[in-house]
């Protein structure tokens, strides 16, 4: 006989508008297991990469790699020639 589950971690983004109706659902339906929760990266940050690529974008010290990219239909970024130091960005 198998045991019931003991908890549970989430990760990830939640299909919600706001942090709330991602709180209220979580415990409605799990909420004996759930220690720590999230806020589900609700609303404009459902899609997390896409909501960070103009964020990083914004960065001086940041440029779009020349590069064919297969995985996003975005460049990555690389770091701009000559900024050599954490504390530079």
């Amino acid at each position: 006989m198998s045991k019931a589950p003991q908890g549970a971690h989430l990760v990830g983004s939640g299909p919600f508008d706001t942090a709330e109706d991602m709180f209220r659902f979580t415990m409605k339906h799990m909420g004996r297991n759930i220690k720590r929760l999230p806020d589900g990266e609700v609303g404009e940050r459902d899609t997390w990469i896409r909501w960070q690529y103009p964020r990083i974008g914004q960065s001086p010290q940041m440029q779009p790699q020349e590069t064919d990219n297969v995985y996003v239909p975005y460049p990555p970024y690389e770091i701009i020639g000559g900024v050599s130091s954490a504390d530079e960005i």
